[in-house]
């Protein structure tokens, strides 16, 4: 391959890296004193599942970070899923694309910020996801702790909600409700994006270097010439 391919070739290959954004989707809190629902937990007055579907931004597919507001001040344990959606049969589709370790709900007052890392879950760009934590198939006391829940309206989804005691396999098979007694609404929620993407490791400065370093040399050649 010719040099000035080859250098070509470098840039292009190190400018995604350094190009891709971080970005963030979700809502605010509530307007006022924090409207929440409950309860979430185990037991027969409580939910096992509860989440949130949303929209893969375009350009920023790499899920890193989950973030729900939760009332603190219990024990109470869970996992982290995020499935694509089912958006016509309103269910989760597939297998589980990330699935985390067991976590514990925040401690303090009120309620509290949860993030879950996720690690980095490629997902496709304008495609439609839920992110759910659950206790489903998790041993712990009975009992249940709300959700903050947001009329900042998200456009590209809704909370969700499924009564699937200890079986996963309805998830995938059953219909989750959306909204909370009928006045729909968000759960306060945040998904980041690309969060380390915007820092480029030291292969891509390498990588992108040659390309300059090539294209520099070709140009002065042409001076030469």
């Amino acid at each position: 391959m010719k040099p000035a391919r080859l250098a070509l070739l470098a840039l292009a290959l190190s400018l995604p890296t350094i190009l891709a954004s971080q970005a963030t989707i979700g809502t605010g809190p509530a307007p006022g004193s924090p409207m929440g629902i409950a309860a979430w937990g185990t037991g027969d007055l409580a939910t096992p599942s509860y989440g949130q579907t949303f929209r893969a931004p375009a350009g920023n597919t790499r899920l890193d970070v989950i973030s729900f507001w939760l009332e603190g001040g219990s024990s109470l344990t869970f996992r982290a899923y995020v499935y694509a959606w089912d958006t016509a049969n309103r269910r989760a589709s597939g297998s589980a694309l990330f699935t985390s370790a067991i976590g514990a709900a925040p401690g303090g007052s009120g309620y509290q910020r949860l993030d879950v890392t996720t690690g980095g879950v490629a997902l496709a760009a304008n495609t439609t996801y839920v992110a759910f934590l659950s206790t489903s198939g998790i041993a712990q006391p009975t009992g249940g702790i709300g959700w903050e829940i947001s009329y900042d309206e998200y456009g590209d989804g809704s909370l969700v909600w499924l009564n699937n005691p200890d079986d996963a396999s309805r998830w995938t098979s059953a219909e989750w409700s959306t909204g909370w007694d009928g006045s729909g609404g968000d759960l306060r929620f945040e998904m980041a994006f690309n969060q380390s993407a915007v820092i480029p490791e030291p292969s891509t400065y390498a990588l992108m270097a040659t390309g300059l370093v090539g294209l520099a040399g070709i140009a002065r050649r042409r001076r030469r010439a």
